[in-house]
């Protein structure tokens, strides 16, 4: 397989979290929101990302199992050349615990059939798509729990249900929580993700592939104390580039953000990661500054040739008396 970027014409990603819950026994994970847009700002940049923003779905709180399926199934079929599903939230497992659910807002651990995501509707999108490469991204509880079920590698699954071209990354293994700490902006496996995805990793190829990721991924969540994430793939999709590697890039002499540059080794990830998403807009202040030359220019010149000499009459550019008369049309 060439290692490359997704082709953002025949790309599709499908961004889907859940931060809050009606059901008291799913507690809010206010942090999802923060994963949800901050992966889409860096799956659609123009210097790192690889995804046209129009063809980038963010699905926030959803309510309706129906239509978030609908959503992941009409990507599946129109993506020609990558797709990937990322969902962040709670996840349940059925009462065999044979089956995982994604939880949206709505969600009722005593009804999960009607009000969650069954993955057994993921896996089908998945089949059904005729996209040569997916990549699919859990964050959640027991998210390990798809992986052997979806590539088809228990003994009792048949060959039908082996998916080729598809590449999996898990939070945890099938029998572990997943975390999103206290007080942090991003739930623990997305906020390590993000980190990655947005400073790049130094000495390595200008392209950050999805098994360039894992080894660090791994190594920092576990020396922090959070599960191992689990990682699976079929046809050397495991070399499918996700971003550019911003370390590269910088190393090469270029900056490709200035809003995003580091800031001296005491600035921490979490200011820059405001500065992305609340820093000055460039684009903005060279509008506003045109936007109030122009028309002071313009109402200048006009006072100036409206109050020229008549004819006969000389203007002397050294006279201040005479700049002063014309000046004093305009007013203070």
């Amino acid at each position: 397989m060439t290692l490359r970027l997704p082709d953002p014409r025949g790309s599709r990603a499908v961004l889907i979290g859940t931060s809050r819950y009606t059901d008291s026994k799913l507690p809010d994970l206010l942090a999802v929101r923060n994963n949800l847009e901050v992966l889409q700002e860096l799956l659609t940049s123009e210097t790192l990302g690889s995804f046209s923003p129009q063809r980038c779905t963010m699905v926030l709180d959803a309510v309706d199992p129906r239509s978030v399926c609908g959503t992941i199934r009409e990507a599946g079929m129109t993506a020609t050349d990558t797709l990937l599903v990322y969902f962040s939230g709670h996840g349940v497992l059925n009462e065999d615990l044979t089956e995982l659910h994604l939880a949206l807002t709505d969600t009722d651990e005593s009804d999960l059939r009607w009000t969650s995501i069954p993955f057994q509707a993921v896996r089908e999108v998945f089949e059904a798509s005729p996209c040569p490469k997916k990549v699919l991204i859990l964050d959640c509880c027991h998210s390990g729990q798809v992986l052997d079920s979806l590539m088809g590698v228990r003994a009792e699954s048949p060959e039908m249900w082996r998916i080729r071209g598809t590449h999996i990354l898990t939070s945890s293994a099938r029998d572990l929580p997943s975390y999103a700490p206290t007080g942090e902006r991003y739930t623990a496996f997305s906020g390590e993700l993000i980190r990655l995805l947005r400073d790049g990793l130094p000495d390595r190829p200008e392209l950050l592939t999805l098994s360039e990721l894992y080894a660090p991924l791994s190594k920092a969540l576990v020396h922090s104390g959070y599960p191992e994430p689990r990682q699976q793939g079929s046809d050397g999709y495991a070399q499918l580039g996700l971003v550019r590697n911003r370390a590269a890039v910088t190393r090469a002499g270029s900056n490709p953000d200035a809003q995003t540059e580091d800031l001296g080794p005491g600035t921490t990830s979490a200011i820059r990661d405001e500065e992305i998403r609340f820093g000055p807009n460039r684009a903005f202040a060279r509008v506003r500054r045109w936007g109030i030359g122009v028309p002071v220019y313009l109402m200048l010149l006009a006072v100036l040739v409206t109050n020229m000499p008549a004819e006969g009459d000389h203007l002397d550019p050294t006279d201040p008396h005479q700049w002063a008369a014309v000046l004093s049309v305009v007013g203070p």
